[in-house]
C-alpha cells in the first residue's frame, strides 16, 4: 500500500515536470530565434559603419589632396563573407540568419586596397596618393 502512494507522488512529479517543459521550451526557441535575429542585425550595423568610415575618410583625405594620411580603427563583423575595394565604392556581404545581405558605401575619391573577412578590429592607413586614396594595413 505504502508503495502505490510512492508511485502516485512520483508520478505526479513527472507530470508537473511536463507541464513546466511545455512552457519553457517555446520560450527557450523564441529566445534562441529573437538571439539570432539580433545578432544578424547587429552584424549588418557593424559593416554599415565600417563602410561608412572608410568611404568618409576617403572622402576627408581627398578633399586635402597628396600625402594626407591618418590611421583608422575598423571592425569586421562575425559573418562576412566578402569585402571589395574598388573605384569609388566599398562593398561588404554579410551572411544573417535570413540571407546574405549587402553593404554598399560610395564614396567620392578612387579607393584602393583590400579589408579582411575575419572577424576583428583592424588598425589600417588612409593615404592620399592625389587622384585616388589608398588603405592598407598597419
Amino acid at each position: 500500500m505504502v508503495s502505490s502512494g510512492k508511485g502516485q507522488a512520483a508520478f505526479e512529479y513527472m507530470v508537473i515536470v511536463v507541464i513546466v517543459m511545455m512552457f519553457i521550451i517555446p520560450l527557450w526557441y523564441y529566445g534562441m530565434q529573437t538571439r539570432q535575429g539580433v545578432s544578424g542585425d547587429l552584424s549588418i550595423s557593424y559593416a554599415k559603419n565600417t563602410a561608412m568610415k572608410i568611404t568618409q575618410t576617403a572622402d576627408l583625405l581627398y578633399s586635402q589632396r597628396e600625402n594626407a594620411s591618418i590611421r583608422i580603427m575598423i571592425h569586421i563583423p562575425d559573418g562576412v563573407q566578402y569585402t571589395n575595394i574598388a573605384n569609388r565604392s566599398v562593398l561588404i556581404v554579410v551572411a544573417t540568419p535570413s540571407g546574405n545581405v549587402t553593404v554598399l558605401e560610395q564614396s567620392k575619391a578612387n579607393i584602393t586596397g583590400t579589408i579582411p573577412t575575419v572577424k576583428g578590429d583592424y588598425y589600417y592607413m588612409m593615404r592620399a596618393m592625389g587622384d585616388y586614396v589608398n588603405i592598407t594595413a598597419s
